[in-house]
């Protein structure tokens, strides 16, 4: 029995795992858990020691494309930044395309690798340019690119 059951069954909601067809089951278990109680808690397992110490419960929505392509580009020392600076200390410049990074965050959406498969995903798509970088060259990576095809030069 998940933490989603449990709270539904508390809450006296109908069966939430395989019996239950929806369209949209990640919102209904985000609504459930946004619900958790510590005694939801201990019933799906944990020891009242541990519920004891955390003074909040917070549950987290999960992580969209548009929040993978900001993670991306908009965090501070973001990857693109960090592969940008790579290319540009051997004399290149590497630039993406706002459709690449929306594809490279859908990648990692579909791998359910969430934000910490986004480096994969861009070493992937930079292998070749990194393997061999080329001094005084702009390489433009774009959605094509990251499905597989070569950098623009």
């Amino acid at each position: 029995m998940g933490l989603e059951d449990i709270i539904a069954k508390r809450l006296g909601r109908g069966a939430f795992g395989f019996g239950q067809m929806s369209e949209n089951r990640q919102a209904a278990a985000d609504g459930l858990l946004r619900q958790v109680k510590s005694e939801d808690l201990e019933q799906f397992g944990l020891i009242p020691e541990i519920i004891g110490r955390l003074p909040v419960i917070a549950p987290l929505d999960a992580l969209g494309v548009d929040d993978l392509a900001r993670i991306l580009q908009s965090t501070k020392g973001s990857l693109i930044q960090q592969f940008r600076k790579l290319v540009r200390f051997h004399g290149a410049d590497l630039l993406f395309t706002d459709a690449a990074v929306k594809e490279i965050a859908r990648i990692a959406l579909e791998r359910g690798t969430e934000a910490r498969g986004l480096r994969s995903v861009v070493e992937e798509v930079l292998e070749g340019v990194l393997f061999e970088v080329e001094a005084g060259v702009r390489h433009i990576v774009t959605d094509k690119t990251v499905r597989g095809g070569e950098a623009v030069k």
